[in-house]
């Protein structure tokens, strides 16, 4: 392999992580990836969260900080590359206030319809953890749906 194959297909340490941008201070949202990876893989998976707008986490922790916090103003959201066997940011995107605004109104005009749903759950004995594996379930068809009724509150 020559060099310039190791530089690009060599795996290493990466992150894909959302940050909340007020004014000068970042505060880490959540993390999209980390793991070894190659550098062509994490650029890839970087530039898939890096398109015109940004990622609904974004826009979800948005609308969450207007309403928690309203007299606080919208803050930006950046993506950031992290390769973190250097420690070091090897690329961002950021999506200003205007653009965060603009997906907020977007996100609330939207004709959204919610449900009850009514299920019975084949679990396993031992089942601990509160969080279900919902996908998990449906593949294997332990999700027995009982009923369905809209929900008129949205």
């Amino acid at each position: 392999m020559s060099d310039h194959e190791d530089f690009f297909y060599n795996e290493t340490e990466w992150a894909v992580a959302l940050y909340e941008k007020r004014g000068r201070a970042y505060t880490e949202v959540g993390i999209f990836y980390e793991g070894e990876v190659s550098r062509a893989d994490a650029f890839e998976m970087f530039s898939e969260l890096c398109i015109a707008v940004p990622p609904w986490q974004a826009v979800h922790k948005a609308i969450e900080v207007e309403e928690t916090e309203p007299e606080e103003p919208t803050p930006a959201y950046e993506v950031r590359l992290i390769n973190l066997d250097g420690n070091r940011v090897v690329a961002t995107v950021l999506w200003e206030i205007q653009t965060i605004e603009l997906c907020k109104a977007d996100h609330k005009a939207r004709n959204i319809s919610k449900f009850l749903v009514t299920a019975e759950l084949d679990l396993d004995d031992n089942w601990e953890d509160d969080d279900l594996p919902w996908g998990e379930l449906a593949e294997t068809g332990k999700i027995n749906v009982i009923g369905i009724k809209p929900v008129n509150d949205v």
